[in-house]
Order: C-alpha cells, then structure tokens, then sequence
C-alpha cells in the first residue's frame, strides 16, 4: 500500500474522489498519482506538425489545472504526489499507467461527467471494475464519508481466493481499523458441499471472519440480497472479485459485479482474480 493511483477528468464526481483519497491516506501515507488523459485532433500529412504543437499546448495546459484542482481538494493534507497527464484510451491508459508506477491501488469516481465527451466517468468506473488487472476502488459521487470501518467480502466458493487477496484485504482492513464481513450468497435450497466447507474454513482462517451463507428468498436477485445485507449492517464498502467470463457468458448472463455497482450507495473495491505482470 505505498502508492495510490487516481484518475481525474475535472469533474465533481473526480473531486468528492480526490477529498475521499486525502482523508483515507492518513491512515496509509502512500504516494498519491494523479492522472489525467485527454482527446486532442487527429491529422495526417501537412497538418501532423501542427497536431504535435497542439498536443504540447494541451498538455501544458492540463497539468496547470490539474495542480489547481489537486489543491483545491486536499485540505490541510501534504502528502507526496505526482501527476501525469497525456492522450489515449482512458481504461486501458489508466490500467497500463497503475501497472507501470507499480502502483497498488486505483481510486476512481464511479458516477458523473467530465468537460470531455468522450471521458465518462460512469463507464470508465465500470470498466475498471469488471476488468481489474490490479485493485480497484470505486466511490459514489454521493459518498462524503471519509472512514470505512465495516466491509463487505462477497465470497464466490468456486473460485478460491489467493495469498494475494487475504494479504490485501488484512493490510487494507488493519489500516483503516475496519471489520470484515463475509457472506457466500446461494439459491434457498442449494447444499453446502463438503468443497465449500473447506473453502469457508480457509476464509475464517486467513481473514478471521466467519463467513455466512445467505439464501435467496422470495425471488430475490444475489445482487438484492447482498444489498439488503449492507444495509441491514451498515455496511460502508463492498468487496467482489470478478472472473473471467467469455463474451457468450456475459452476453447471456451478463455480469455479477456489474450488477452489484448498478445504484449502489457505497464504495465497492474490485480485486483482480490474479496479479499480472
């Protein structure tokens, strides 16, 4: 935990994200990146020179605001930043920018628009988290508390979670002084097999939270039962980790992560099935 990564496109959303870092980083003191990725002309021939001048004017320019708005938002916080802005595809130039800083978690707006048409925060957020290729943490533009001290793993006994993930989640946890909770969320008459058993054990031994298994009632979606659950807990961060689906499964089931993020209230941190290099 000794870098963090935002991603900023100018917008509310991007502000309320940059105050939420700099109140959570006293508790970690981590180097705080800050991105920002913009659109500029494309042209060929006679008028590329003149593209390139634009490109440096812009750049120019952004870095200027860019300070400005880091700022106007971190309060009386002096912690250690960088920035960098450039041009290109905002999900995968934010993903490649945090695998290149080696940066140990994204924290992205995940709701709100920015000055440029193309740059949504919306379905960036949403990309990053179906597809982290390293943590991402995800906060509501209506979010303005600055503490998560109760979380919420929702565990898939199909996929065994790693070393990597108990490691993160207990240095993210101890950090903040927060509680776990773990839930296994099932159709109401589903077995428990002697597989999950063992699965549910290997989660209370490393992150030392006894897991419960939900049953879906009364026709309930998994997505509305987690939901009842935060609520019912007070719940102020929800954990998932996604896995891969072929473009067939998410075409006919789409994906569980997507449907939790839709009008959810709180922070949701999505941790990669597994660390690429």
């Amino acid at each position: 935990m000794k870098k963090f990564l935002i991603p900023v496109d100018f917008s509310e959303a991007s502000a309320q994200t940059l105050r939420f870092v700099f109140e959570m980083n006293k508790h970690f003191y981590a180097q705080i990146e800050v991105i920002h990725l913009f659109d500029v002309p494309f042209a060929i021939g006679d008028e590329s020179g003149q593209i390139l001048t634009t490109f440096e004017q812009y750049k120019k320019s952004y870095e200027a605001e860019l300070w400005d708005f880091i700022n106007a938002n971190k309060g009386d916080y002096h912690f250690d930043i960088n920035i960098k802005v450039t041009a290109g595809g905002h999900y995968q130039g934010i993903m490649d920018y945090a695998k290149k800083t080696k940066s140990n978690l994204i924290i992205i707006g995940n709701k709100g628009s920015g000055k440029l048409k193309r740059w949504r925060f919306g379905s960036v957020a949403k990309y990053l988290i179906t597809h982290p290729e390293v943590p991402v943490l995800a906060i509501p533009a209506e979010f303005t508390s600055g503490s998560l001290k109760k979380m919420l793993l929702a565990a898939d006994l199909v996929y065994p979670l790693s070393m990597f993930h108990y490691n993160f989640l207990k240095e993210f946890a101890d950090k903040l002084q927060a509680a776990i909770h773990v839930i296994n969320v099932r159709d109401e008459f589903d077995p428990t097999f002697e597989d999950d058993k063992k699965a549910l054990s290997e989660i209370e031994k490393n992150i030392g939270a006894k897991p419960v298994i939900l049953k879906k009632e009364n026709g309930k979606s998994i997505r509305e039962t987690i939901h009842d659950y935060e609520k019912s807990h007070d719940i102020d961060l929800l954990i998932t980790i996604p896995h891969y689906h072929t473009w067939l499964d998410r075409l006919l089931i789409g994906s569980e992560t997507a449907e939790l993020a839709k009008n959810e209230e709180i922070p949701i941190l999505s941790l990669p099935e597994k660390i690429h290099d």
